[in-house]
Formats: structure tokens, sequence, C-alpha cells
């Protein structure tokens, strides 16, 4: 995968995917504030060192495999973004639930709360948004081979 690409693709996949997840957690907790863009950052930040650390597509093709489908069909996108979400959404809400949170309980609270609200959400922008993101990536590569 190019530099050019995983730019692209990480911009329009993990940014959207942070500020859903962050307004969703935000409108569950304390309304939208200042705080909650303090939060999306936080959370885009998170997933591109994810996205750089974890080899996520990977993970996400051979977990599709395990169930024999092919990921480019809609049902291996489903089973693929089962397991990939779990790692980004359980650290960037972790961090969230401590950024937000004073004590242990809290925290504990709000985490475990959250959780399967932001799962879902992570889910659902996951889907709409990696065909997008992919699109955007393969656009900025043929852009700049053209020239």
């Amino acid at each position: 995968m190019s530099k050019t690409y995983s730019l692209y693709f990480k911009l329009v996949l993990n940014l959207p995917s942070a500020a859903a997840m962050s307004l969703a957690a935000s409108l569950m907790n304390e309304g939208i504030n200042g705080r909650t863009w303090v939060f999306t950052l936080v959370g885009f930040s998170l997933a591109c060192l994810i996205n750089d650390f974890i080899p996520l597509m990977r993970i996400s093709d051979w977990f599709t495999g395990l169930f024999a489908l092919k990921k480019d069909l809609l049902a291996g996108q489903c089973v693929g973004c089962l397991l990939i979400n779990f790692i980004p959404v359980t650290v960037i809400s972790g961090v969230m639930a401590l950024l937000g949170t004073s004590n242990l309980s809290g925290f504990l609270t709000s985490f475990t709360g959250n959780y399967p609200v932001l799962y879902l959400v992570s889910y659902l922008m996951t889907m709409i948004m990696t065909p997008l993101a992919k699109a955007a990536g393969n656009k900025a590569c043929t852009r700049v081979t053209v020239r």
C-alpha cells in the first residue's frame, strides 16, 4: 500500500468514525461540548496509530476467510468488520472513558455502559466509510501517478 493511498484511506475512514464515536459518547453522557471535539481528535489520532501498527485489513481478510466468504461481497465485509472494530473501539472508548472520568468506578461505568453503542456506531461507520476510503485512496494514487 502506497503512502498516498494510506493517507487518504486513513483520513476518509478514521475521521468520520472518530467523530461519530465521540458524538455518540457525548450524547450518552453529558451532551455535546468542547470536550467532544477533543475526544474526536484523540479518537482520530488513536485510530490512525492503530491502523499504522496493527494490520487490520489482513486480520479482516483472515477472519473473512475462516467463513469462506469473499471479502469484496457484502457478507464478507459484514463479517470482516466484526473483528477489526473490536481492537480500535476497545482502545478508543477506553481512552475516552479515562479522559472523561476521574475515578475507577466512573471509568468502569462509562466504559461498559458506552462500549456496546460505540461498537455499533463504529461498525456502521466502518461499513459505510470503507468503500469510500478505498475509492479516495485509489483516486489519489491515480492522480499522483498520472501527473
